[in-house]
């Protein structure tokens, strides 16, 4: 059966009455943005203005069975619905201070998800929150604006007044352009251990509940351990095309082995491993220069905070690069970056210049490499 929300219900009543949200407010001794709020449901003035709200619309007592809500604890569907979610979800209220947790929630963040413990001081004050995220000034400064916005609906709220008054001026900086709206907010989360994570945000008020938060956080790791990030294939080897003999110039033939091979069999093929691994160490250094890769970390910042989901982490160094290279980049990417640096490069047993692994790279660069 439909139950209308605490808002519509409001609305109802004030429209039956023929008033206008300024009427309304005036009565209750709220401002205008406080009633609407309380119709929207996009803020909460707080239990007394609501009562008064109550009043001003002269709702009668035994109409009242679904409105009177205030300091009472979850009612057992909204506690079935909580306990439900797959994923971390917490019930908090309008200060977001926290009222109820599921067991993933709990299992998350132990020490936090405490009745009456408050998400937005963790957030804005706590140093182990500037650690866990990646993108805390950003998501601070939202989270300040939710704050300001908290304080609009409820400017008698002491909690709320002690916590504004303890946030750094970074964040208040930050915050007075931003938007009050979390529903959807990306936080990049850094682990003690293992890959980062992308926490998002889904904020919803609870029909029956206006004085209340629901909020699922939905979390992705963005690199698997020990994965390739993809599992495309190309069909064809890393070194196609671009490995020649430097003997004869042929091209050399990627076979079972595998192994490359020149095919007029000039000299002993070669383990595909170890040439594409000479031929990477070879590239990555002119590839991945001191200022690219503080350039590809700036970029990766950004990218992050903005909630896409990179392949690979940048790298942080060559030798980061080569481990990449041997276990964590896919056969395309590998394929990809060293075709977008060199022409050919002519492969021979032996010599001055042969490597470790015992051969002689002769490479051409592509222009502008």
């Amino acid at each position: 059966m439909y139950r209308a929300t605490v808002g519509q219900t409001l609305r109802a009543y004030r429209t039956r009455s023929g008033r206008s949200t300024f009427d309304i407010a005036s009565a209750a001794g709220m401002t205008p943005r406080q009633y609407e709020a309380l119709e929207t449901g996009s803020g909460w003035p707080g239990a007394a203005a609501y009562t008064a709200a109550l009043e001003a619309l002269q709702i009668p007592a035994e109409a009242r069975t679904g409105l009177n809500f205030c300091g009472k604890p979850l009612g057992t569907a909204l506690a079935a619905t909580l306990r439900g979610f797959t994923v971390p979800a917490i019930m908090v209220d309008h200060g977001w201070r926290v009222v109820e947790a599921n067991r993933q929630a709990t299992r998350l963040l132990p020490e936090l998800i405490q009745p009456g413990r408050s998400l937005l001081r963790w957030i804005l004050c706590s140093p182990e929150a500037r650690w866990h995220l990646v993108n805390a000034v950003d998501v601070a400064g939202t989270f300040a604006a939710v704050l300001y916005n908290a304080l609009v609906m409820a400017p008698f709220d002491p909690d709320l007044w002690s916590l504004a008054n303890e946030i750094k001026e970074d964040v208040q900086k930050v915050g007075r352009g931003k938007s009050p709206d979390v529903d959807g907010l990306d936080l990049v989360w850094r682990t003690e251990s293992g890959p980062y994570q992308m926490v998002s945000l889904f904020v919803s008020v609870p029909a029956r509940r206006p004085d209340l938060r629901q909020i699922a956080l939905h979390i992705e790791p963005l690199l698997l351990p020990g994965q390739d990030p993809g599992t495309e294939q190309w069909s064809e080897a890393v070194l196609a095309g671009i490995a020649r003999c430097a003997v004869c110039q042929s091209d050399m033939v990627y076979e079972w082995g595998p192994v490359y091979r020149c095919p007029r069999d000039c000299w002993e093929a070669v383990d595909a491993t170890v040439l594409e691994e000479e031929v990477a160490n070879v590239v990555l250094p002119r590839v991945y220069t001191e200022g690219a890769l503080a350039g590809l970390a700036q970029l990766q910042e950004v990218v992050m905070a903005c909630g896409s989901q990179p392949a690979l982490p940048a790298p942080v160094s060559v030798q980061h690069a080569l481990y990449q290279w041997r276990h964590q980049m896919p056969l395309s990417a590998r394929r990809e970056l060293v075709a977008s640096w060199v022409a050919s490069v002519a492969v021979s047993r032996g010599g001055p210049a042969a490597t470790i692994g015992g051969l002689s790279l002769d490479f051409c660069w592509l222009p502008g490499s």
